[in-house]
């Protein structure tokens, strides 16, 4: 164990991924307790509630505030942790844990794609520092997309993604590429501009999307 910390606070959503996060919160925190003297565990109930603690935490700076965050849930609880973190500038460090349906950011991360294993893994690693996208003061840790993706995306029904996980989104790109919007844009990247018309702009910072790794061998989420 190469770290510890006095307080930690894990948070938690109900409804990540597939909906199988008790399965596997009973051992998640069994090892997250041997990273912590003291070890708070919040449930998410809906979507803006942990951005909102992130603000309470900011206000606390007594004695008892927390000196690591855990997270277990999907990309989207991810993101909003992320925000909150971010927005409130709070220097504390973040241990992800996998519970959604891609978790593509913890693939990023070399972790262990079951959730019990991954909190054996923060057992023995180290704080690391990564970029974040800012899109207009909201913040991305592992892409930011615009068009297809994000329209795919809002076409996954919450039902449909706890029935059928990763399929869910099958189902929708067929629908969603079948009609997709065009539009036009121009992009400043590196001194160089870019326009044309396109139905997705992808701007990633994580090595994988939608489960799968981006092909490109320069690309770096800590550069």
């Amino acid at each position: 164990m190469t770290q510890h910390f006095h307080r930690g606070i894990l948070f938690y959503h109900e409804a990540a991924g597939q909906g199988n996060i008790y399965k596997e919160l009973g051992q998640v925190t069994e090892n997250l307790t041997q990273l912590c003297d003291e070890l708070t565990i919040k449930l998410s109930k809906e979507e803006g509630q942990i951005r909102s603690y992130c603000k309470t935490l900011a206000a606390n700076t007594n004695e008892h505030a927390y000196d690591v965050i855990f997270i277990l849930g999907g990309d989207g609880t991810l993101n909003e942790l992320i925000n909150g973190v971010v927005e409130n500038n709070l220097k504390i460090p973040i241990g992800v844990l996998p519970g959604g349906t891609f978790n593509d950011f913890t693939k990023t991360l070399n972790i262990s794609q079951k959730p019990m294993q991954a909190s054996q893994d923060l057992l023995a690693s180290q704080i690391k520092s990564f970029d974040v996208i800012d899109v207009n003061g909201t913040y991305a840790l592992n892409f930011a997309g615009i068009g297809l993706m994000v329209q795919n995306a809002e076409n996954v029904e919450s039902n449909q993604k706890e029935l059928l996980g990763k399929f869910s989104y099958i189902f929708s790109t067929i629908k969603t590429v079948a009609n997709p919007e065009i539009y036009k844009y121009e992009l400043t990247a590196d001194n160089e501009t870019y326009s044309g018309e396109t139905s997705m702009i992808l701007i990633a910072n994580g090595q994988h999307v939608g489960g799968s790794r981006i092909p490109l061998e320069d690309l770096s989420p800590n550069d």
